[in-house]
Order: C-alpha cells, then structure tokens, then sequence
C-alpha cells in the first residue's frame, strides 16, 4: 500500500494533481482542493489508495494524517464514495 508521496507538483487540474517522485514516475492523485499546490514546489502528501472494480485503482492525498483519517471515515459511510468524500 502506498502511504505517503514525496515530490513536485508537475500539473494542478480541478481536484487532481500530478505529482513527480524522485524515481522519475509522475502520479496523478485527487485532492480536496488543488488551488493549495503551486506548480514546481516540492510537497508530501498521505496517500490513500483506492480500487473500484469499474475504474482500477486511485490515490487520493492529503496534506496531513488527519486529513486523511476524516476522509476514511467519511467514505466508511454507506453510499458515500470517495470523490464526494473529497
């Protein structure tokens, strides 16, 4: 499972970044509001990694550990998925 991402924010879309590793791979990750992020500046984020049998796999980031603990408990909901989690 992946935990937690270290990189440069390569591209900023409506509740979606791209985050480049060190490695060279650029991971394109749902956050609650991609207007925090500047292009070029080196972030971390807490991943939390999503599948659905429709449409794979998703990581979906957030800023701090909390964050993301709110988000599971949202999306722990019945009837309450991920992007209205965000």
């Amino acid at each position: 499972m992946i935990d937690h991402l270290h990189g440069v924010v390569t591209a900023c879309e409506p509740f979606h970044i791209t985050l480049l590793v060190n490695n060279g791979i650029g991971f394109g990750i749902a956050v609650p509001n991609e207007n925090k992020f500047v292009l070029s500046e080196t972030i971390g984020l807490f991943i939390h990694f999503h599948w659905n049998t429709e449409n794979g796999p998703a990581l979906y980031g957030f800023e701090s550990v909390q964050e993301r603990q709110v988000f599971q408990l949202i999306i722990s909901c019945s009837g309450i998925g991920p992007k209205i989690g965000l």
